[in-house]
């Protein structure tokens, strides 16, 4: 790939890098390798990427000085401190964590478990491009993560997907396309569905990218297995116009909060995992038992 940076902001970048040591976010047992460019291990299975990538991201992004940025991942924080030197002190960060991990298989926390994590859960960037929020893959399997970003002004939602086979079948799994979808109708949302394609050795990754409209059109969508580019003309005028006039299909205007009250006694507690804490499959496991007691209350004998 032939890089297009400007030469500028390509010395800014090293710059930041130069001030900004990996060192600084990595395990101490991994520093004295921070030199190294290669991917290193963080915490609980992720791993931080190695500088060359980081660095050549960065040169192409070209991120305006006083620009504001969503930063999506569940890294080190590396790369969000190096957009916030990029962007000034007038420029604004945004950083989002996945906060539903897919238990029990991926063993790192989410941010809703930290105790004295102050950051929002659901953050959304005010841009050019209209009012933008993220949401990774399991997140989408739960109504109030659309909801909540719905909530707070969200038009566009970037849906990142991951599902690799054994999990899925040989054609794109059908709640890929299901879920954003009727989330899309729900919460009168744009949803670009960005689902990885391609092999990755051990799995292979079959793709099914899509983009729906606020009444769950397909707009654009791909059921071919492997890589494959999706696009498609978004009309964020027409969904302003939708939110300000129609009086259907408005999920969020509709919405009689005083009928449910699930939300305060389903489900798991925040703020139970110390910050230097460490998640395993244990911890997971144990988890979706107390949310499951919650849920079905003490078991009964069957006979």
């Amino acid at each position: 790939m032939r890089e297009r940076a400007d030469p500028a902001r390509a010395a800014d970048v090293a710059d930041a890098m130069r001030v900004l040591a990996r060192e600084g976010f990595l395990p101490a047992e991994q520093r004295a390798r921070a030199h190294e460019d290669r991917p290193l291990p963080l915490w609980n299975g992720q791993t931080g990427s190695q500088p060359s990538t980081v660095a050549a991201m960065l040169r192409l992004l070209q991120v305006p000085v006083g620009a504001r940025v969503l930063d999506v991942g569940s890294g080190s924080g590396w790369t969000t401190a190096l957009l916030g030197r990029l962007v000034g002190p007038d420029g604004v960060v945004l950083r989002y964590r996945k906060v539903n991990s897919w238990i029990p298989i991926e063993t790192f926390a989410s941010p809703h478990l930290v105790e004295g994590y102050e950051e929002e859960l659901f953050p959304v960037a005010d841009t050019r491009l209209g009012r933008i929020a993220c949401l990774t893959c399991y997140d989408a399997l739960f109504p109030e993560t659309y909801r909540e970003v719905a909530s707070r002004g969200a038009e566009i939602v970037l849906l990142a997907n991951a599902l690799p086979n054994p999990w899925q079948t040989e054609s794109p799994t059908p709640w890929l396309t299901i879920v954003p979808q009727v989330r899309s109708l729900e919460n009168a949302v744009i949803t670009v569905n960005v689902n990885q394609g391609g092999d990755l050795a051990p799995f292979q990754f079959n793709g099914g990218s899509a983009v729906f409209d606020w009444e769950g059109r397909i707009l654009a969508q791909t059921l071919q297995r492997g890589e494959q580019f999706v696009y498609a003309r978004i009309d964020l005028a027409g969904l302003r116009e939708w939110r300000r006039t129609t009086y259907q299909h408005l999920g969020p205007a509709h919405l009689r909060f005083g009928a449910y009250s699930y939300l305060s006694r389903l489900g798991v507690h925040g703020g139970t995992l110390a910050p230097d804490g460490t998640v395993t499959l244990g911890s997971q496991r144990r988890l979706i038992d107390e949310g499951r007691a919650r849920w079905l209350g003490p078991q009964r004998e069957s006979g």
